[in-house]
This record gives structure tokens, C-alpha cells and sequence, in this order.
């Protein structure tokens, strides 16, 4: 008989339990929750490089 692959399996060899699954799971979560964050401070620091841009005042122009 060839051995086992002991690949994603517990002592059980039920593959991945309810704990492991569950924190796999919470980690994406954290991973997609983190990027939605960062998404949204982009955005935020954007609208205030338009509004400080738009605050320096434009030197008069002599023709």
C-alpha cells in the first residue's frame, strides 16, 4: 500500500478542522477588510491633495 500524503490532514486525516478553517477564514477577511481601508484612506488623501492644491494661490500673470 503507497503512503498517505499527509498534505491538509490532522491527526484525525480529516483534512483541515473547523478551528483552521475558520482562521483561514477570519485572515481573509482581515486581508479584504485592511484593503478596503486603505482604498478608502487613498481616496481621502487624494481629495486633500486636490483641495490644498487648489488653496496655493496662482501667482499673477504680467503680459
Amino acid at each position: 500500500m503507497a503512503p498517505r500524503s499527509r498534505r491538509n490532514t490532522t491527526k484525525s486525516g480529516n483534512g483541515l478542522d473547523a478551528y483552521e478553517a475558520a482562521s483561514q477564514l477570519n485572515e481573509s477577511q482581515y486581508i479584504i477588510t485592511s484593503i478596503h481601508a486603505l482604498g478608502e484612506a487613498q481616496k481621502e488623501i487624494a481629495a486633500f491633495m486636490k483641495e490644498l492644491k487648489n488653496s496655493i494661490p496662482k501667482p499673477n500673470e504680467k503680459a
